[in-house]
């Protein structure tokens, strides 16, 4: 437990306060980008997530009639890949794909998006 100490100038004591581990811990990072921003209709872009390592990843891709949900964990370096067929996704409507992280009680969010393209 780390132990902080404050001084009071004057004639006041020197007293000291505990403070929890947690107060010094950095928030969980979540950072989303797509492989593919305008990916042709039936082809395949991924969710390029960064976070802490091994933690837990879920994104939901919301399209124009529906909702797409996948869970992935980040590897050791915090790196985790989602991959979405995009199928005949409703061309020039933009996906907006929500990410959330967790790890050891902590949860962070991100979003990232996309726009399909129609197939020639």
């Amino acid at each position: 437990m780390a132990l902080v100490t404050v001084l009071s100038l004057g004639f006041s004591s020197v007293s000291a306060v505990e403070l929890a581990p947690e107060a010094f811990a950095a928030p969980l990072a979540c950072r989303a980008s797509m492989s593919d921003a305008k990916p042709k209709q039936y082809s395949t872009t991924s969710v390029l997530v960064s976070t802490a390592a091994r933690a837990g990843v879920t994104t939901t891709a919301k399209y124009k009639t529906t909702s797409t949900v996948k869970r992935s964990v980040a590897n050791a370096l915090g790196k985790a890949t989602v991959r979405y067929l995009i199928s005949a996704a409703t061309p020039g409507f933009t996906v907006v794909v929500s990410v959330e992280v967790s790890s050891s009680g902590k949860k962070a969010s991100c979003s990232t998006k996309f726009v399909p393209v129609a197939r020639k």
